[in-house]
């Protein structure tokens, strides 16, 4: 299985890249009203409106920055209706990409910290209720 290792609040974290389906550079979003915080906007992507989501604000509170290593991942949100609508995980430092055995995972998560990460599930880790609505 292979990871793209990302950072959010000084915590490393591994997106298994089969939920991936590219990652772009940090682009400016249309403004959306009425919606939490941690929702940056809309941006096109191929001929589709695009929900992003700012991970580092959902998990600390702070808005990302723009750095250089920023990155919009574009992800598959599975949907308990059978859909997988796209959504853009803004990440921090989104530079590594690991591969390893399912086997390994939990050695490399409770291994050197240095090179230690948490496994990140994109439907376990955000709000499904919102997600629903901001995804429509």
């Amino acid at each position: 299985m292979s990871y793209l290792i990302f950072h959010l609040g000084g915590r490393r974290y591994g997106l298994d890249t089969s939920h991936i389906v590219e990652i772009v550079p940090l682009l400016d979003f249309i403004p959306l009203s009425n919606v939490p915080q941690y929702v940056a906007g809309r941006f096109q992507y191929r001929g589709k409106s695009v929900t992003a989501v700012d991970l580092i604000n959902l998990m600390t509170g702070n808005a990302h920055r723009k750095c250089f290593s920023t990155r919009i991942v574009v992800v598959d949100y599975p949907m308990k209706e059978g859909f997988a609508p796209l959504l853009g995980l803004i990440v921090e430092r989104a530079t590594d990409l690991v591969r390893f055995g399912p086997e390994n995972v939990a050695e490399v998560s409770a291994s050197d910290e240095s090179e230690s990460f948490e496994l990140f599930d994109v439907e376990d880790s955000l709000p499904p209720a919102a997600m629903i609505e901001l995804l429509r």
